[in-house]
């Protein structure tokens, strides 16, 4: 555990109440397994701009629900896929999306159990 910073969403309870944070949440966590879905369907057609796009949108949706550490993955997903640099290897994009589909994937169960 460890994915979730819970004074973001604390901060998300205080604005919107607990019963709409629930609601969020839901949407996060059926947002987030689209997105998984289509992380592993773009990298396997070896789409690396669609890459780059997903990774942009869950940068930020991930900031925004204190999951920053899957942010800044993304954040780094995202600049790699971009880039026009040769040592940017499938292989790594690879390895950085599996990891990143991980990492939203234990952030999906803690934020389904965050107390507050």
């Amino acid at each position: 555990m460890g994915y979730v910073d819970r004074s973001v969403l604390k901060q998300m309870c205080a604005d919107v109440g607990e019963d709409m944070l629930e609601t969020l949440i839901s949407y996060f966590v059926e947002d987030a397994t689209e997105k998984i879905a289509s992380f592993k369907v773009k990298l396997e057609n070896r789409d690396y701009k669609a890459l780059g796009v997903l990774a942009h949108t869950m940068k930020s949706v991930c900031a925004q629900y204190g999951i920053t550490q899957c942010s800044a993955h993304a954040k780094e997903l995202e600049a790699l896929c971009h880039s026009q640099d040769p040592s940017a290897s499938a292989e790594d994009i690879a390895t950085r999306v599996t990891a990143l589909c991980s990492e939203l994937e234990g952030a999906m169960e803690e934020i389904r159990t965050v107390t507050l």
